[in-house]
């Protein structure tokens, strides 16, 4: 998890520890909405609260 963590940190990004590999269908799921608002021009930060 360090690892991803320490990625997601050089990319200019906060990691956050959201659940396990259980969970990645449903992010997965997630991030295909979050993407096909960004491609329709849409800010989806207005859809997605931020995680602290």
């Amino acid at each position: 998890m360090e690892i991803t963590a320490s990625l997601v940190r050089d990319v200019g990004a906060t990691p956050a520890v959201i659940g396990g590999l259980d969970r990645a269908r449903q992010w997965e799921e997630a991030a295909g909405f979050v993407i096909a608002l960004a491609f329709a021009g849409v800010n989806p930060q207005s859809a997605v609260p931020a995680v602290s």
